[in-house]
């Protein structure tokens, strides 16, 4: 999971003291902070769909690709189309204004509905680039939770890149889980 925009400001001015006194509301009151008091610029985004060499472009406030179906906690149900296993990025693009867009996701994400989002923008691509507009201030990335610094951002999916080893489902599997929590 990456993003840009927003959430790489909130993890770039989230002050360690907040996290671990407050966890993960401390995200939240850090979030709250800054959607009240900063202006959040558009930024360049430049992608490719899977089977295409050629460069797409749109402007936006925020971006956030992501390859995990549930973020958690406030930010459940923005991801639900996203899998670890997908060969592709699945990518959300806000456009302008922020302050209307970032909040009509967030609701309509929760209530199912983030096909009604006029502001959002679902893709699944190959890979991507975020740049900022000459005039925009620095606009902040982040990468699995973690300050990655200003734009510019690329992303790409690099096959076979990392093994996992993961257990494999099975009934016996959710037996198990049963009898444990009991």
């Amino acid at each position: 999971m990456a993003g840009a925009g927003p959430d790489g400001r909130l993890l770039h001015e989230m002050r360690p003291a907040v996290k671990v006194r407050f966890g993960r509301r401390g995200y939240y009151l850090e979030a709250a902070r800054l959607f009240l008091t900063r202006r959040f610029p558009a930024f360049q985004v430049e992608y490719r769909v899977p089977g295409s060499t050629a460069w797409q472009a749109q402007s936006a406030v925020a971006m956030m690709a992501s390859r995990v179906p549930d973020l958690g906690g406030l930010f459940r149900g923005l991801t639900p189309t996203a899998g670890l296993h997908h060969p592709h990025l699945l990518v959300h693009l806000l456009s302008a204004p922020a302050h209307v867009a970032m909040p009509a996701w967030m609701l309509l994400g929760k209530l199912r509905l983030a096909h009604a989002n006029p502001w959002l923008t679902t893709l699944a691509v190959q890979e991507l680039r975020c740049t900022p507009v000459a005039s925009t201030p620095e606009l902040h990335a982040q990468v699995d939770g973690e300050p990655a610094g200003l734009l510019p951002m690329t992303l790409t999916i690099a096959p076979a890149a990392l093994r996992l080893l993961m257990p494999a489902a099975s009934a016996h599997h959710s037996d198990s889980l049963r009898e444990a929590r009991r």
